[in-house]
């Protein structure tokens, strides 16, 4: 009884954040390709401008790896081999395994349709694709939404999972801002790679959830 509401509330729960953050995503989306000049992305520039030091340069540098595909790829190798080889859960390791793979199809279609520009300037090289939604935002959150809810599977106390539900949050929070700091996106590209994570994240979870509990 005490599970079945608690899914029904976090089903409801799950729903809104998808509403709020397609809403987000299509108003920003709306705003970035109608606009050449947003104000809040010249005031967070503004603002990271003041902070910007060499050493603060090369740490931006560092952490916006862990949101690359040459950092993230291997992670999602490692999980879904743990889950095929180890824990034995082969569609577990198929849904894990889809979700990364057909988020970033979604992910080069948004930013496909979009084409915005990215800022001039960068602090990187090797900088390609268009600009909305930010794929480094998109997928480090993403990742950290999948460890988030595999953590939350386990058997361990509700404050643990809450404190490393936080510690992802703040790490994966860093990466995305270090692609504004390092002037490679918006911030309103970021934004727009947060927002479409959680877009995505909503169903993929679910998926997940049934699936786990279905072929245990």
């Amino acid at each position: 009884m005490y599970n079945n509401r608690r899914i029904k509330i976090l089903l409801v729960v799950s729903q809104a954040l998808f509403i709020i953050a397609a809403f987000l995503f299509c108003f920003t989306a709306y705003i970035v390709t109608h606009r050449q000049q947003i104000k809040v992305d010249a005031i967070i520039f503004a603002w990271l401008q003041l902070i910007r030091s060499s050493l603060m340069t090369r740490f931006m540098r560092t952490i916006t790896f862990f949101g690359s595909r040459y950092f993230l790829f291997p992670c999602y190798s490692l999980l879904v081999i743990y889950y095929l080889f180890i824990r034995k859960k082969l569609w577990f390791a198929v849904a894990l395994a889809l979700t990364g793979f057909l988020g970033n199809q979604l992910l080069y279609l948004m930013q496909d349709v979009f084409k915005r520009i990215r800022p001039a300037d960068p602090l990187v090289n090797y900088i390609n694709e268009y600009g909305y939604p930010s794929g480094h935002s998109f997928a480090s959150f993403v990742f950290a939404g999948l460890l988030s809810f595999i953590i939350c599977q386990k058997h361990l106390q509700t404050t643990l999972k809450l404190v490393a539900g936080i510690i992802l949050f703040i790490i994966v929070s860093i990466i995305a801002i270090s692609r504004a700091y390092l002037h490679v996106h918006y911030p309103t590209d970021v934004l727009g790679g947060f927002y479409l994570a959680v877009l995505w994240l909503m169903p993929c979870l679910w998926i997940l959830y049934f699936v786990n509990h279905k072929y245990r």
